[in-house]
């Protein structure tokens, strides 16, 4: 699961490097796809090889939280209580 993720990830920042990297060479009026130069198409294909690596390794890198409990059925993970939480709470029991 986490290997596909991963493929997506990259997958997509790599789509959306090379999509950006090329509407900078789509700027002024007369422009279209055969005014685009090879430097233009490299710079975006190592946009799209940078994102595609960078993003994708980093995702799989990065291990998932298998927990399946909500944050409601999460048992309470409040701090130990100190001297005084605990005069309160014997307080709080003599009560009638």
């Amino acid at each position: 699961m986490m290997r596909k993720k991963a493929w997506a990830a990259g997958i997509i920042s790599g789509l959306i490097a090379f999509l950006t990297s090329l509407s900078t060479a789509f700027q002024g009026q007369d422009s279209g796809f055969e005014t685009i130069t090879m430097g233009q198409w490299i710079t975006a294909l190592i946009a799209f090889l940078v994102a595609f690596g960078g993003t994708g390794g980093l995702t799989y890198a990065v291990k998932n939280d298998n927990t399946s409990q909500s944050p409601a059925e999460q048992p309470d993970r409040a701090t130990p209580a100190g001297p005084e939480t605990k005069e309160l709470v014997d307080q709080e029991n003599s009560r009638p």
